[in-house]
């Protein structure tokens, strides 16, 4: 038997509850014909590892801290008659790209395996994905955004103060480290790769949603009142 491997990207955002990475544990661990190691990163620097997922979830830490990444993984070198290798990646990439799946074995367990993963993950996936269908369009928007700003500053300080290019081109430097990074900071907040509905992270899929809320409604409200004013 010929030995297979399979590997999918996802980007864009996505949101997982406990039920879904239960879910994928469960897959993960029937395909590696073992238990699988579950490895949960936070933000505020610790790591915790457990092979028992609901131990894992319900661990104070885990609950009481923001998860920046899940991993799922495990080599099982004693499968029969292939050896079989699983991996999974959620992160909070900003770049986009931030589910990543590695399956290794025969070419049948792989395939069956990688279709009902990717229905579990598709299932999650958040309707802004469609704003930036690959990382390169999020990553641009940002670039367009800092450097826009920058250049207005820049050519409105010109006008105010004509003839004080220093002071121009300081001003856009400045504009750019604030704006920019400020603009940038609620690009990422409002439009998250992945979020983790589970304990505290919770709080960051509320807040995410709640500032596209707010937001929508001030720029609706904007149109309306330039339209009435025309």
């Amino acid at each position: 038997m010929s030995d297979f491997s399979s590997k999918f990207i996802r980007r864009g955002g996505y949101s997982f509850d406990e039920g879904t990475v239960i879910d994928m544990v469960r897959q993960s661990s029937q395909f590696a014909q073992m238990d699988v190691e579950i490895e949960a990163s936070l933000a505020d620097g610790q790591t915790i590892t457990s092979t028992n997922i609901q131990e894992l979830l319900e661990d104070p830490y885990v609950r009481g801290n923001v998860i920046d990444q899940l991993v799922i993984r495990a080599w099982n070198t004693k499968a029969a008659p292939l050896l079989r290798h699983v991996m999974i990646i959620l992160r909070n990439d900003a770049a986009g790209e931030g589910v990543l799946v590695l399956l290794r074995a025969d070419r049948n367990s792989c395939t069956l395996t990688r279709a009902e993963l990717q229905n579990l993950i598709d299932g999650r996936r958040q309707w802004y994905s469609r704003l930036f269908p690959t990382a390169g369009w999020l990553v641009l928007l940002k670039s367009i955004w800092s450097i826009s700003v920058a250049v207005v500053t820049g050519m409105l300080v010109g006008l105010w103060v004509p003839g004080q290019v220093s002071l121009a081109l300081w001003c856009a430097l400045i504009s750019l480290l604030t704006l920019g990074t400020a603009g940038i900071y609620l690009m990422n907040t409002m439009f998250p790769m992945v979020l983790f509905e589970i304990g505290r992270s919770q709080r960051r899929a509320e807040n995410a949603r709640l500032l596209r809320n707010v937001v929508g409604v001030v720029l609706i409200l904007g149109r309306v009142d330039g339209f009435n004013q025309v």
